[in-house]
């Protein structure tokens, strides 16, 4: 199934999104909530059907993904802001996030053949 325009547009904002999460310098510049995330903002209402990650992951609300451990190392992170080592921690989690994001565009979609 290929991805249509607006979801590939919300894609791509979301990814943008990660990215500066993974770029942050400090944790007060970093969002992992669903208000931030043009997909969630597109198709959490539906309970995520149509959203890209629930299509691979089968499942809604990100499960599944990066996220929960990118949400977790964020936690971990507040928790001490000036722990280097929990900040890297998040990075790496977000990048991860980054790499499944990409993933899903029509171009690696093992489904858009």
């Amino acid at each position: 199934m290929k991805m249509n325009k607006p979801t590939a547009i919300a894609l791509e904002e979301s990814i943008t999104h990660w990215k500066k999460n993974a770029n942050a310098s400090s944790v007060l510049d970093v969002s992992v909530s669903s208000d931030e995330c043009s997909l969630c903002n597109r198709f959490l209402t539906e309970h995520c059907d149509g959203c890209p990650i629930a299509e691979i992951t089968g499942i809604p609300g990100c499960a599944g993904t990066p996220y929960d451990e990118c949400f977790s190392a964020h936690r971990d992170w507040e928790i001490d802001i000036d722990d280097k080592q929990r900040a890297d921690d998040f990075k790496l989690k977000a990048n991860e996030m980054i790499e499944f994001l990409e993933s899903l565009r029509d171009s690696r979609r093992k489904d858009s053949k």
